[in-house]
């Protein structure tokens, strides 16, 4: 129950492919106006490359579905549900979504040569995993974006007390950005560019309202 695993699968399976198909739609909203202005490039060459249309399809729903379950369980479920059982309830809701978001910019641990390790090389080794962080501008964007995100799925966690919904909308997410990058490229748009920051050509501003304006929705409909 603390987990979000408290419905019979009767119940928690229809739930979760409500959430994937809009997840689906919502993410497939969010990046179709990339292309019509000018932000993505198409890339056929890359698709064939991958195995066509439907291995791509396959294998970003495999992934979608891996990593949100993953996923879904260590955040809206073993963290934000704990919090939200000991009373912790805006904790719950508005610090995990920041934990969620921080995560996503950790690198890999810095590399030591053997012959050149001594008593701080573990620092070095760990300064690593934060070199995201060095250039705080160029991610604040991309930042803020996942915030979002994070808080909308926090929400809907909150409303159903369950992750079907959750393991599926992220799931959608994941799946649609893993074949938007598999067949396409980012473009010169200097005009938009502001919409999806340089970090990985997709979070940004645009993603961050999308997604804002969604917590909002579903934040008035819950009142």
């Amino acid at each position: 129950e603390v987990l979000g695993y408290g419905q019979p699968p009767r119940a928690f399976l229809p739930q979760m492919l409500a959430g994937l198909v809009a997840g689906l739609v919502l993410m497939a909203i969010a990046v179709v106006p990339l292309f019509a202005l000018g932000l993505r490039d198409w890339n056929p060459a890359k698709l064939a490359s991958a195995g066509g249309p439907l291995a791509v399809a396959l294998k970003g729903l495999g992934s979608g579905l891996l990593v949100a379950l993953i996923e879904e369980t260590f955040f809206r479920g073993a963290m934000q549900g704990a919090l939200e059982r000991q009373g912790a309830r805006r904790l719950a809701l508005f610090a995990i979504p920041a934990l969620y978001a921080a995560v996503h910019f950790l690198g890999r641990a810095g590399v030591v040569p053997y012959e050149a390790v001594t008593a701080s090389s573990g620092f070095i080794a760990l300064a690593g995993f934060f070199d995201g962080y060095a250039q705080p501008l160029r991610i604040a964007d991309a930042f803020v974006a996942l915030y979002c995100v994070g808080l909308l799925l926090a929400l809907v966690r909150r409303r159903w007390n369950s992750l079907a919904a959750c393991i599926g909308l992220h799931a959608g997410f994941v799946a649609v950005i893993s074949v938007f990058r598999k067949i396409s490229l980012p473009a010169q748009s200097p005009q938009w560019s502001f919409l999806v920051g340089d970090y990985d050509g997709l979070l940004g501003l645009w993603i961050a309202l999308l997604t804002a304006a969604c917590c909002l929705a579903l934040w008035l409909r819950r009142a």
